[in-house]
């Protein structure tokens, strides 16, 4: 196992316990210095600022799925007392933990679900959720691509851009955001592959001339929510293939997935945008079939 996951590993397993740099180095083999070092490079957190999100994370959670005594939770996430945990909570999410578990929602607060270093695409894999039934019907313009890599070609960027510059031609559109669909993956071979650059729609109707209509359905799957550079995409996309998802217990259920891109999940279609340049941050999400 990678340093940086035994160090998330050893985290994990002792949140509700005293964690000193000390005893993560030990634990993951290497020196505090290198440890701190890599770690906040590798999930873009400082050591102890990654353990205390995650203390307040799961926090969280039982605060809203347990009737336990907000004391029994501070306890049980490294808190001494009611009052200092109450404070950490507090001054990380602006709200107290009695109003968040009397009003609120974890889609408002800024939580750290564990990760998973992958150092095949240099980057932390987040936690999926796993969602079901997924009933889509796109519309939009599909390509085939047969490069012999498993770099994205320009086309694909030509293929958003001429897209996105037609989207507002399409009707009934419903959202979210802008779906790139890659499917009829053959990795064996020439990696070839077809991508659909398209949106959400309502059902079938007359398209601007050159765009497809497409029907999806799927009865499980992963989201995998990232917060990474566009030229980090692909290689995240890799990392969950090489690395997720062997240690996860899912299987892949066909050879096929969807990168979603929008500001936010609830945004208007026309105000999601296609990958604008390599080095620019961005929200999206892989959308994995499993079994």
């Amino acid at each position: 196992m990678h340093p940086i996951n035994r160090a998330l590993s050893y985290i994990e397993a002792n949140l509700g316990r005293d964690i000193s740099v000390d005893r993560i180095a030990d634990h993951s083999n290497i020196s505090k210095f290198h440890l701190s070092r890599v770690f906040a490079h590798a999930t873009g957190h400082p050591l102890a600022r990654y353990v205390r999100l995650r203390r307040l994370t799961e926090a969280a959670r039982h605060l809203r799925q347990s009737d336990d005594s907000i004391l029994q939770i501070a306890l049980r996430v490294g808190y001494e007392s009611h009052a200092a945990f109450t404070r950490a909570f507090t001054g990380e999410f602006g709200v107290s933990p009695s109003d968040f578990r009397e009003e609120g929602t974890d889609t408002q607060l800024d939580l750290l679900h564990p990760v998973l270093w992958s150092a095949t695409g240099n980057v932390a894999i987040p936690t999926p959720r796993i969602e079901k039934d997924l009933n889509m019907t796109l519309a939009g313009y599909l390509q085939h691509f047969e490069d012999g890599t498993e770099r994205a070609p320009p086309g694909v960027f030509e293929l958003a851009h001429r897209f996105v510059a037609d989207i507002s031609q399409i009707p009934h559109r419903t959202g979210p955001g802008l779906i790139q669909h890659v499917f009829a993956i053959d990795a064996d071979h020439s990696f070839a592959y077809d991508v659909l650059m398209a949106v959400p729609v309502a059902g079938d109707g007359p398209l601007p001339s050159g765009m497809v209509q497409e029907h999806l359905h799927w009865d499980r799957y992963a989201v995998f929510p990232f917060e990474i550079p566009t030229n980090q995409i692909n290689p995240a996309g890799f990392a969950i293939a090489i690395d997720w998802f062997p240690q996860s217990g899912f299987e892949v259920a066909s050879n096929e997935f969807i990168q979603f891109y929008a500001a936010d999940v609830h945004a208007a279609p026309e105000d999601a945008r296609p990958v604008p340049g390599p080095d620019t941050v961005i929200e999206m999400e892989f959308w994995i079939p499993i079994k």
